[in-house]
């Protein structure tokens, strides 16, 4: 099964910071304007089956789809709804409100939205194996849904990155139930979305990711278990040899120097016995993704500026990061450098005062970042960037044509 996740159309009472929950709902001018480039983005997408919830705000919003998908099946399903607030609806939201809320027997707890998006998943694998199916939902159900599909427990809800209004999420879910990835977030088709900077991050994405998923599988491990390996010392030895100044030289608090140095006395070993053997496991691990360097390069000819924004220590930076490989990003924001590391909000806003020597006007919204880590997207997507959580070539690919860069 292929599954579109995407929500609502922007609302008066979004606009008004009005509790929505069951009310209806009314599309503003903004709304509308959404809903109608959802429509186009979706519209040469064969959708099979179109499902919504019963609310009015969704109801309009799946309308404007339906236009282009006329031989869909059209179902509404209560189970996908907003949290419902009882009295609390159409009350301006603010923290005492929430106050109240947290104290009132009659709303209904997110344990139960999560519940609800439990029942329907169950519902959705039993019913589509090989349709494709889009479900237009509310932030809060597709929240719950989000985490549910991408396996985040409940206890850890806070690291699900919020749909936005008509954005779209993509998943391909086989027959055994495996879920991939697709598309986060995605709104590239909205106006005012226009890309002026791509920034990619290396670990996972320019270096490695799935470019060089078999070495990792034959590894089976990551650098510092396969170095404990390679040094025939226990893990823990390992982990307490490199411990605090590990940490520290990922921010630069130590040079890369003293790092060899205070490893190697740790370890009791060479200091030659182990940048060898470290530059080689992190090249081995963590390839060069050729494609995507590519790609950034071909951006760049485009007119786009192009980044890095990543986090490394004296090693990885050493093994991963060679100038002549890096020639056509410019800014490029390393950790070990700049004295701060992702997910701190600091080194977004450092990565965009560098972007902003190049194009003064440039806004957090005409930011694209790549990233392999959902945390590390939370940060720059609360300051109004785009995002593309990388899971492979292909789907970061599908993303960047998405946004109109590719």
């Amino acid at each position: 099964m292929k599954l579109i996740l995407t929500r609502h159309g922007e609302t008066v009472d979004n606009v008004t910071n009005t509790i929505q929950g069951w009310r209806p709902g009314k599309l503003n001018k903004k709304g509308i304007k959404q809903a109608k480039l959802l429509a186009e983005r979706l519209k040469d997408i064969k959708i099979d089956v179109i499902i919504s919830s019963d609310l009015g705000r969704v109801v309009n919003t799946t309308k404007e789809i339906l236009k282009y998908h006329k031989n869909a099946v059209f179902l509404k399903d209560k189970l996908i709804r907003e949290r419902g607030f009882g009295k609390f609806e159409g009350r301006k939201n603010n923290d005492k409100l929430w106050e109240e809320i947290g104290r009132s027997n009659e709303v209904e707890s997110f344990q139960s939205v999560w519940d609800r998006q439990e029942k329907f998943y169950k519902k959705l694998l039993n019913n589509y194996k090989d349709e494709t199916v889009l479900v237009v939902g509310h932030q809060g159900s597709m929240l719950a849904f989000k985490g549910i599909i991408q396996e985040i427990p409940f206890e850890k809800k806070s690291k699900i990155v919020t749909l936005e209004n008509t954005a779209i999420s993509e998943f391909e879910i086989d027959k055994k139930g495996k879920v991939k990835t697709l598309l986060i977030n995605c709104k590239g088709h909205l106006e005012g979305s226009e890309i002026k900077a791509i920034i990619f991050d290396v670990g996972g994405v320019l270096m490695g990711g799935t470019a060089n998923a078999e070495h990792r599988k034959k590894l089976g491990c990551g650098f510092h278990d396969a170095m404990a390996d390679y040094l025939e010392v226990l893990h823990d030895t390992w982990f307490d040899a490199i411990d605090t100044v590990y940490a520290q030289s990922m921010v630069g608090l130590v040079d890369g120097k003293t790092v060899i140095k205070i490893i190697s006395n740790n370890l009791g070993i060479p200091e030659k016995k182990l940048i060898k053997p470290a530059l080689v496991l992190y090249q081995k691990m963590l390839n060069k993704n050729e494609e995507l360097f590519n790609i950034a390069r071909n951006l760049k000819r485009k007119g786009f500026i192009v980044g890095v924004l990543s986090d490394q220590w004296y090693l990885s930076k050493k093994a991963l990061m060679k100038p002549k490989d890096y020639k056509y990003f410019d800014p490029v924001v390393v950790s070990c450098d700049v004295g701060v590391r992702k997910p701190n909000p600091k080194i977004y806003k450092l990565l965009m005062r560098e972007l902003r020597k190049k194009n003064k006007k440039i806004k957090y919204s005409e930011v694209l970042f790549i990233d392999n880590r959902e945390w590390n997207t939370k940060p720059a997507v609360k300051l109004g960037m785009k995002v593309i959580l990388f899971e492979s070539n292909d789907q970061c690919v599908k993303e960047l044509k998405g946004f109109g860069v590719l």
